[in-house]
């Protein structure tokens, strides 16, 4: 049975045939190389860029989602970031307290990485009763949106956080609009490189 398109009448058996299967093979395979290769420059940009931090806002607002019975806001924020394009690496350590004073009962790290586009994010979450700065670094808490964390020698460590202590994790969390538009434009440079080595006269 034939179907409308712009170009006239296409028949449903054309999609059946190889080349058409070939390209659809290819093109399916460009986007998910493209999701491959956000991943991991993200990851790259979380393990060795070197963020510079800027001032501590006071009272400024949780970088990401606060945990059940925490204070409205944090009482410091701590920005790191090192911006190329509209993504490069992005991280915020914040502290907060139940009564608003100065315990710090709370503890949030976040991280946004990505290139060109931030891609990949995640929020690790701590309270008092999970976690105590004197009994050393901050562990996985077995979220997804926490990510991994990462011994500081596997990368180049800076002082975010805790005294660097977590400074280092992989995002594990997609940026919905990032990730798609970074994946997009990876897959053309993957199909675009499939095309060229295909135009290569067969020796």
């Amino acid at each position: 049975m034939p179907i409308l398109s712009p170009r006239g009448i296409l028949s449903f058996d054309m999609w059946t045939r190889p080349v058409n299967r070939l390209r659809l093979a290819l093109a399916l395979a460009s986007l998910g190389l493209g999701a491959v290769v956000t991943v991991l420059v993200s990851w790259s940009i979380a393990l060795y860029a070197d963020p510079h931090n800027a001032k501590a806002v006071e009272g400024a607002a949780w970088p990401g989602p606060a945990g059940p019975g925490w204070s409205p806001a944090a009482r410091f924020v701590t920005p790191y970031s090192t911006p190329s394009a509209f993504g490069g690496l992005h991280q915020w350590s914040a502290w907060g307290s139940r009564d608003g004073g100065y315990s710090g009962d709370f503890h949030m790290f976040v991280t946004h990485a990505g290139w060109p586009l931030y891609a990949m994010q995640s929020t690790l979450c701590k309270d008092e009763q999970h976690w105590n700065p004197k009994r050393g670094p901050y562990d996985n808490d077995g979220s997804f949106e926490a990510g991994l964390s990462v011994p500081l020698h596997w990368s180049h460590p800076h002082e975010a956080g805790s005294g660097g202590w977590l400074s280092r994790r992989l995002p594990l969390q997609p940026m919905p609009l990032g990730f798609a538009a970074n994946s997009c434009i990876a897959a053309i440079a993957v199909g675009a490189l499939i095309a060229l080595w295909r135009l290569q006269p067969a020796r």
